[in-house]
């Protein structure tokens, strides 16, 4: 028995001398092959490949998020310059370059076309204030668009109206300038505000409007300004808030005082997050060793875990949701929402117009909910019940695939 072992170990040994052997024939076979063609060069670009491939493989979740921003920013660049070649409606932005759709512009032409400028006869004087102006873009073509219709622009950002005090006013005739005024309110205070005082000789005696527009996405200035703290893609002070005067709490100050309840109500209800309790548990430890400060810090808190707890939807998932919550939490979007859609129907005059644009499931269950209501309560026609961008928008403009379009009319009792 033992003979026969070790005449099996001995056989083993040979066979792996041999294969040793044969490895290295074969490896210098190879290797005079490869100098002979001369294919060095190759193989080592090859191998610079390979190298490059696994490092990108081992870049971190938001380094692929830009690279991916990049690469839709290149392809919004060729569908930009399409659009400008076959004279689309568009609006250009002077001061970043960059060419602007707004959101749902088509749509909502057409139902102020159909409503107040039925015939090209009509020349009536109507008011629309544009309750969330942003870069103006929306008022912007009303402006242009429409040549009897005048626009009273309300942001509660300062910085939005400065934007548009260096870039667009400029860029508008003489006729849209006199047309065309801006203030720094919070529109939920609509129902203090009353036309006559803004337009004196146009609208004497009248207290309500013609039209009443509110676009509730945010906008993308906010998102590119590093240092007004809205975007995980950009490091910059942890802020959020739309007007810093105003507003006491920043989206720091909400992460580093709150309490786990309240943390926790703020991902789960305005992020709509299934990872809330978890999240809100890592906040709580992470500010006892050092506070929040940056938007970096935010997404560390994220990426960086080491609990080894697999997140609901995934890490990407999980820094969108956050943020959102905070900013939503931050500024009382929802809860100035609410006040603003109490508001809406007494300030518009009869035959008056109401135009919404929302961009998540929590601003339509209160506009939808407030639509029923008003249907059921009071004298209205809803035109438009959250209505999707069509194909041609969603090419030019992908940013404008969640949002939904809602249009009531207030009808003569």
């Amino acid at each position: 028995m033992i003979n026969l072992f070790h005449s099996t170990n001995l056989k083993y040994r040979l066979l792996q001398q041999s294969s040793k052997l044969l490895n290295q024939q074969i490896q210098y076979s190879l290797f005079n092959f490869i100098k002979q063609e001369g294919l060095e060069n190759k193989l080592s670009s090859l191998s610079k490949k390979v190298q490059q491939e696994k490092k990108g493989q081992k870049l971190s979740k938001v380094e692929q998020m830009i690279q991916q921003q990049q690469s839709q920013k290149k392809q919004n660049s060729s569908l930009d310059e399409e659009a400008i070649q076959h004279n689309d409606d568009i609006l250009f932005d002077t001061a970043t370059n960059k060419v602007h759709y707004p959101v749902l512009i088509d749509k909502i032409t057409q139902v102020l076309q159909e409503e107040f400028y039925p015939h090209s006869s009509s020349h009536s004087e109507k008011c629309l204030v544009d309750c969330t102006l942003g870069s103006a873009g929306h008022a912007k073509h009303f402006l242009q668009k429409f040549p009897y219709l005048y626009i009273l622009g309300l942001d509660l950002d300062p910085r939005m109206l400065q934007y548009i005090n260096d870039n667009v006013k400029s860029q508008l005739s003489h006729s849209d300038q006199n047309r065309f005024k801006t203030r720094n309110e919070n529109f939920t205070n609509i129902d203090k505000i009353n036309l006559y005082k803004i337009f004196e000789e146009e609208f004497p005696s009248y207290k309500n409007f013609h039209a009443i527009f509110a676009d509730l996405g945010y906008n993308t200035l906010h998102l590119e300004n590093s240092e007004w703290g809205f975007s995980y893609l950009r490091n910059g002070k942890l802020d959020m808030r739309y007007n810093q005067s105003s507003q006491t709490n920043s989206a720091a100050d909400i992460l580093n005082k709150a309490s786990y309840l309240e943390l926790f109500e703020i991902i789960r209800q305005y992020g709509e997050d299934p990872n809330a309790d978890v999240i809100s548990q890592m906040i709580i430890k992470q500010r006892q060793i050092k506070p929040f400060e940056t938007t970096k810090d935010v997404v560390d808190l994220i990426l960086e875990d080491q609990s080894g707890y697999s997140f609901k939807g995934g890490q990407y998932k999980a820094i969108t949701k956050l943020f959102q919550a905070l900013r939503i939490a931050t500024n009382q979007e929802l809860t100035n929402l609410q006040v603003f859609m109490d508001k809406i129907y007494d300030k518009l005059l009869k035959d008056g117009l109401g135009i919404i644009i929302t961009f998540h499931s929590l601003e339509e269950n209160i506009v939808e909910q407030k639509l029923r209501d008003l249907k059921r309560q009071k004298n209205i026609e809803i035109l438009q019940m959250g209505e999707k961008p069509d194909i041609n928008e969603l090419q030019k403009n992908s940013k404008s695939r969640s949002a939904k379009l809602y249009t009531f009319k207030k009808l003569k009792k």
